[in-house]
């Protein structure tokens, strides 16, 4: 049995072994991926979403939890988020993987086997990860393949680590982004080289075993142009044109053969994002729409949701994940209501992450086993429950959807420029969405087109006001919105009251 990627999933992402560090710490036991309580699943399918993104379950090794302890740079994020910090709180990073097995102090591939089984009894998808750029500097690849790697001629301090091979010196590139400093606890892979595409086939196939699909981390830097711009400076004349198929195009082709309903997400970034789509890929984080909101600016909120429809399906919007900034710790309770109500009404999928319904601030280091405890915003808390459980009963997602022009409320007036609107046709239902996703009242016109006749009830499902309106005017002229800052309309149409 598996979970069939859908176009408007929305994802929780979790970080393992923080969870389950929390649920013993809760239990006064220790507890595996199998064990954690029915109550706690049901508290995530409650949610509604349709796929856990459980971050962090591969096993990591003894070098990369020295070099996370270690380094410098970090050591101040630690105890930025842990003011009682302590080293036995570094675990190593979860995207220097040793080995594609579940952690043994997560249970191992069995307990997660067990997981997905009763998530699935939920309705609930398993998504995993995966690092094409890079491995541990201890996998085992890195002394038995050495020719998997980046390798170069000499030691460059800062860029390289030596292992012995037959007898030899052999200097391995650590991993890196080309826009900034490389990952010491890591080692760059030659995503050119066959046999190591090979080898990651054969991982990808083992993964499909245990899960619906993946997040590939950083999907964008094994596209060719970007592995040429990265290394061919670096290794001069060692440096060889990629092959012609795209790493990707193969990969996905190959590893879909065997498992065609195993889906594939991209991280992504740098305006790479219709070529991954392109390239196999169900859906490309949203990087671009996540900076327009963070800046709050709704003009360009609205131009970027004119792309075509095909494209928007395959995006994966987000207000944060494990990367980024706490949205709670940007926006006041309001805007981020503001901000959820857009992100989770227009098209595509939708990334939730773990505290971000209940208002966590502190963005944990993916390096450590622990976060601080933080006092819930029950404001945030009761939002988040009462408006993903009306995506649910209205099936809102599944339908289809449009954005609606808006138009200046008197001659002269800018407000609407402020304004977000959208509606969505659910069988015979139909919703229109509007936000001001401003800090002062706004007023515009918002062209609806509904059906014939001389009135028309709406209900708004945000504070369950009841208008009525001439459809002939919403038409021509448009619906008249005046919205308080931060303020939304969820108005359905025909609807009585309840």
């Amino acid at each position: 049995m598996t979970k069939h990627w859908k176009s408007n999933a929305i994802v929780f992402e979790v970080n393992a072994r923080v969870w389950l560090a929390e649920l013993a710490a809760g239990a006064g036991r220790r507890i595996s991926l199998a064990e954690i309580p029915e109550e706690e699943l049901d508290r995530v399918a409650n949610l509604g979403v349709d796929f856990l993104w459980l971050m962090g379950v591969w096993q990591t090794g003894s070098v990369g939890k020295r070099i996370a302890a270690e380094h410098p740079d970090l050591q101040t994020e630690y105890r930025q988020a842990l003011p009682d910090f302590t080293p036995a709180d570094v675990i190593g990073s979860p995207f220097a993987v040793q080995a594609y097995e579940v952690a043994a102090e997560l249970g191992g591939r069995e307990a997660l086997k067990v997981l997905r089984e009763r998530l699935l009894a939920r309705d609930i998808g398993l998504i995993l990860d995966f690092v094409p750029n890079h491995t541990a500097r201890d996998h085992r690849w890195v002394l038995e393949y050495p020719e998997y790697y980046m390798r170069a001629a000499a030691e460059i301090p800062g860029e390289t680590f030596a292992i012995q091979y037959r007898g030899e010196a052999v200097h391995v590139f650590f991993g890196r982004d080309p826009y900034f400093p490389p990952w010491t606890d890591t080692a760059q892979l030659d995503l050119r080289h066959p046999g190591l595409r090979a080898a990651m086939v054969e991982t990808l196939r083992s993964i499909s075993e245990i899960s619906d699909g993946v997040r590939c981390d950083m999907a964008m830097l094994a596209l060719s142009d970007v592995m040429e711009r990265t290394w061919s400076s670096r290794l001069g004349a060692a440096w060889h044109d990629a092959p012609v198929k795209e790493y990707w195009d193969e990969v996905i082709r190959e590893v879909r053969e065997d498992c065609e309903e195993f889906f594939f997400l991209a991280e992504a970034y740098w305006g790479m994002e219709h070529r991954l789509q392109e390239l196999g890929f169900a859906a490309t984080y949203d990087k671009e729409f996540y900076d327009r909101i963070i800046h709050g600016d709704s003009d360009r909120i609205v131009q970027h949701l004119w792309a075509d429809i095909s494209y928007q399906n395959k995006s994966l919007r987000f207000l944060e994940n494990h990367d980024e900034k706490r949205v709670a710790g940007i926006f006041d309770s309001s805007k981020h209501q503001a901000a959820a109500v857009i992100a989770l009404t227009i098209p595509g999928s939708v990334l939730l992450h773990e505290g971000q319904m209940e208002g966590a601030q502190v963005r944990l280091p993916v390096q450590l086993r622990r976060r601080p405890q933080e006092i819930l915003d029950e404001e945030l808390k009761e939002f988040y429950s009462r408006f993903l459980t009306w995506l649910t009963d209205t099936g809102l997602r599944g339908g289809e959807w449009a954005q609606c022009r808006r138009e200046p409320a008197w001659a002269g007036d800018e407000g609407f420029l402020h304004i977000v609107a959208h509606e969505w046709k659910v069988n015979a239902r139909r919703f229109l969405v509007v936000v001001n996703f401003s800090d002062a009242e706004r007023h515009a016109r918002v062209i609806w087109n509904l059906c014939n006749g001389d009135k028309v009830k709406i209900m708004d499902r945000a504070d369950a006001n009841e208008y009525e309106r001439s459809p002939r005017e919403m038409a021509e002229e448009g619906l008249y919105v005046i919205l308080r800052p931060w303020g939304y309309h969820l108005l359905e149409a025909g609807a009585g009251g309840d």
